[in-house]
C-alpha cells in the first residue's frame, strides 16, 4: 500500500473499502446488445504498471458518463471487485 492508496496487486474480493489512484488508459462505452445492458468500461494502470478493468453498470452510466477521461489520473474508492468470466479480457488477472 502506498499511503492510503492500494496497488492493484493488493486488491481482492475481501472488502469493498479499497482505494486506488491510477491513470485511465482506455475508456469506452459498451452499447446494449443481446442480453447485456449498456455500460462504461475503463482500463486503469497504477504506478507499478499493473492494470485493472473497471465496469460501470447500466444503472450508474448516466452518473459517471463524461467523468472518466483517457490519460487522466483518478482516485477511486469504495468499489466492489468481482471475478471476470468473459472469454476476451482487456487485462490479465494477477
Amino acid at each position: 500500500m502506498v499511503g492510503m492508496w492500494s496497488l492493484f496487486l493488493e486488491i481482492d474480493q475481501s472488502k469493498t473499502t479499497w482505494a486506488f489512484k491510477a491513470r485511465a488508459s482506455r475508456v469506452y462505452r459498451e452499447p446494449a446488445h443481446d442480453c447485456f445492458p449498456k455500460s462504461v468500461e475503463i482500463v486503469f494502470h497504477d504506478e507499478e504498471g499493473s492494470k485493472m478493468h473497471a465496469h460501470i453498470q447500466d444503472q450508474y452510466v448516466n452518473k459517471f458518463i463524461g467523468i472518466f477521461k483517457e490519460g487522466r489520473v483518478f482516485a477511486v474508492k469504495n468499489f466492489m471487485v468481482e471475478e471476470s468470466y468473459m472469454f476476451f479480457k482487456t487485462t490479465t488477472s494477477a
